[in-house]
């Protein structure tokens, strides 16, 4: 009878998990084993003591790892000439540092003359078609969508160094 065959177009997962899969089971298995066993001792050695000596015990466990643990703080924080944990070494980084670590070759100019001359060459020439083909323009704008406003930047920019 076809009804009560089993179905094998599904896959059972556990079967078919990855070796990383299967040892990290095993691994979350174990650590429940050995949680349980820790559990199942503490119960044994904590089983005939009072309900007031368990929370003197817990009290006393706390404050003694509150204190150890103010102490491990503290003597990492605390500042001796002769042993320091923490240490931040300051560096110093160089005026010109740039991505590549190099010192500018530009002495302070950042647009010399002869491109800013190209640049006013190109502005004209976009104004012009602005004005005489607009489509032609429209389509450079659609292409490069901030080409215009970087040609003002950069105008202001030689403007700028002109000034100081």
């Amino acid at each position: 009878m076809p009804f009560f065959r089993k179905d094998r177009s599904k896959k059972d997962p556990e079967r078919h998990a990855g070796i990383q899969d299967k040892l990290a089971l095993k691994l979350a298995g174990l650590i429940s084993k050995l949680q349980t066993m820790f559990a199942g001792e503490m119960n044994r050695l904590f089983d005939g003591v009072s309900p007031s000596r368990m929370k003197k015990v817990l009290l006393l466990f706390c404050a003694v790892t509150c204190l150890l643990s103010s102490y491990c703080i503290i003597k990492a924080l605390k500042t001796d000439s002769d042993h320091n944990s923490l240490k931040v070494d300051h560096s110093k980084t160089p005026g010109y540092f740039d991505k590549t670590g190099e010192a500018p070759t530009h002495n302070g100019v950042l647009i010399d003359e002869e491109s800013f001359s190209k640049v006013q060459v190109f502005r004209r020439y976009m104004d012009s078609l602005k004005v005489s083909d607009s489509s032609k323009f429209d389509s450079i704008q659609r292409q490069r969508p901030g080409l215009m406003d970087s040609i003002t930047t950069l105008e202001s920019l030689y403007y700028t160094q002109k000034i100081k």
